[in-house]
């Protein structure tokens, strides 16, 4: 089994920190390619003002889609069996593609732009690299958790 089986709250507190997330990475973005990007996107249409209520309003949409993805592929609620890397694959596959048709349904890059979709591409490979590395070292400090636990587990025997 993935994981224990989880209540409404936890899928909304995933919402919101998802969308935090996605919230600060804009903001950050929009620092460096705001004005740039103004004139193209209608992400940045305030350039390094900041983002619109409509560019919230996508992410929050987006950050929900996301936590849709993560109980349909990342848990055992709708999926029974299905190994990990497949879950995780599938998962991936889902967010690229809600993100694909966002960029269509509203327009946050002129999809005729070659540049603009190799700038897409970097800065979500660049976000995966940085999620993967999260995972990891969050895993990792996980099971020196449950190596710790077990040591004092066997020693008190």
């Amino acid at each position: 089994m993935m994981e224990d089986k989880k209540g409404l709250f936890y899928y909304i507190g995933r919402l919101f920190e998802t969308y935090g997330i996605l919230v600060l990475i804009f903001m950050a973005v929009n620092l460096f390619v705001g004005e740039g990007a103004s004139e193209y996107s209608t992400l940045f249409k305030y350039g390094k003002q900041g983002l619109s209520a409509a560019t919230l309003g996508e992410l929050l949409l987006l950050a929900f889609l996301i936590t849709v993805a993560y109980f349909i592929f990342m848990s055992d609620s709708i999926i029974k069996n299905m190994r990990v890397p497949l879950r995780t694959t599938l998962y991936l596959i889902a967010v690229t593609i809600f993100i694909i048709i966002m960029i269509f349904a509203f327009g946050w890059f002129p999809v005729d732009l070659p540049t603009a979709w190799i700038g897409f591409a970097v800065s979500y490979m660049l976000s995966l690299i940085v999620s993967v590395m999260i995972t990891f070292a969050k895993e990792r400090m996980e099971n020196n958790r449950m190596q710790e636990a077990l040591k004092r587990y066997n020693s008190e025997k």
